[in-house]
């Protein structure tokens, strides 16, 4: 049972630190948020090396932020019809990779290019649905909108380990 309560207070206070960045609103919640795209590049780039696939990592760092911030939902309407910052500056990242490869050819470029952007979409445009998500209509129903799958999350996380642990 030791390691029930060590797991259990790990979560009580990861909740907690989670859920204050969440309430205190965007200006906590972005820094948080790009701070874990990067940590979160960084680990996709270590597991790519393993396997000696290389990637553009300066422009995945950069790009990731911009993805993060693009997705604040302070910004003013796009200025096409049904378009988001967020993929003008997805168009951006891949014009830019496709004439980095042009202009400095790899070993291999198409499998650097694909790689590269799997990161960008698999990390900061998924933590980038946070933002939009706790501002989904507005700031205090999406606080509740961004609280009930982080709960569910939660929950079935729990539910998982208590099952494993006395089912096997």
């Amino acid at each position: 049972m030791e390691t029930l309560w060590t797991r259990l207070m790990t979560s009580l206070v990861g909740f907690a630190i989670v859920g204050v960045i969440v309430w205190i609103g965007w200006w906590a919640l972005l820094p948080a948020l790009v701070f874990l795209s990067v940590m979160g590049l960084f680990e996709y780039i270590r597991m790519l090396d393993r396997n000696d696939i290389d990637v553009r990592r300066v422009s995945l760092g950069v790009f990731a932020a911009a993805l993060i911030v693009a997705s604040l939902p302070m910004w003013p309407q796009a200025p096409w019809p049904g378009g988001s910052w967020r993929e003008a500056v997805l168009t951006v990242a891949v014009g830019y990779m496709l004439v980095m490869e042009v202009m400095r050819p790899g070993e291999r470029p198409l499998e650097r290019i694909v790689y590269s952007l799997f990161g960008l979409l698999y990390i900061p445009w998924l933590l980038g649905y946070f933002l939009l998500l706790r501002y989904t209509p507005n700031a205090e129903l999406g606080l509740l909108y961004f609280a009930l799958p982080l709960m569910a999350t939660i929950s079935a996380d729990v539910g998982g380990f208590f099952v494993g642990y006395f089912f096997g």
